[in-house]
């Protein structure tokens, strides 16, 4: 079937159509006030119709436009929002591991040493104790599977400067460990001097493990060959 035939085949259904509209009494009724009105409005009647059907016709296209160019839009918002959310994964993907954390026992050894060397006698250092413990919650900014591990220090009769200093230095020597439970009283005996309780707690998250090689002699690598 040609151009042609596809043409005629269109004017006749369209005929047939026009026919079965000017048999119907709204037709006829339409037609009868139309013929009644005086050329002028019946040019106006006409002209409004064509108006009216060119209306139609051509708002399918342009809402289709508009409908698409809305689609359009929202595609590059979307595409827009995934390239910035890759690119913050990236740049978080190379920020480097924190540093792990001292032993308990070395760092309770380099602060101990560090306290004696700023002129701190062993009569003053009460006790230096490392622990081991899990986190229950305590520390809402740290994963609850680090692992916590730290040293517990009591120290007695130092005054102002020795304690900033010492608190100073312990912070810079312990680093990325923290100083936690900070505590000061007065030294009984004297006035100026105090009595100084602090812990020294470094977290670490748990290696991850390796995923575990499957035996050679399991189901799945037979399958494979």
């Amino acid at each position: 079937m040609n151009l042609d035939d596809l043409k005629e085949q269109f004017l006749e259904q369209l005929n047939a159509y026009k026919e079965r509209i000017q048999d119907t009494p709204v037709y006829n009724q339409i037609k009868e006030r139309y013929d009644d009105l005086p050329p002028r409005n019946q040019k106006l009647v006409l002209i409004s119709g064509i108006l009216l059907v060119s209306y139609i016709v051509l708002s399918i296209p342009f809402g289709s436009l508009g409908e698409a160019s809305n689609k359009i839009e929202k595609y590059e918002s979307t595409k827009s929002t995934l390239a910035s959310l890759r690119k913050v994964s990236d740049q978080l993907s190379a920020i480097p591991n924190p540093p792990a954390a001292p032993a308990s026992s070395s760092l309770s050894n380099s602060i101990k040493s560090m306290i004696l060397s700023e002129g701190v006698s062993e009569e003053q250092i009460l006790s230096a104790q490392t622990f081991s413990e899990e986190n229950t919650g305590q520390f809402n900014s740290v994963p609850k599977a680090a692992e916590i591990t730290g040293v517990r220090l009591s120290l007695k009769k130092l005054n102002i400067k020795q304690i900033t200093s010492l608190l100073y230095k312990a912070q810079r020597q312990a680093r990325p460990a923290k100083i936690t439970h900070l505590k000061m009283s007065p030294e009984g005996s004297e006035a100026g001097f105090f009595n100084l309780n602090f812990e020294i707690r470094g977290f670490n998250l748990p290696a991850e493990e390796a995923p575990q090689e499957e035996p050679r002699g399991s189901r799945r690598s037979r399958r494979r060959k």
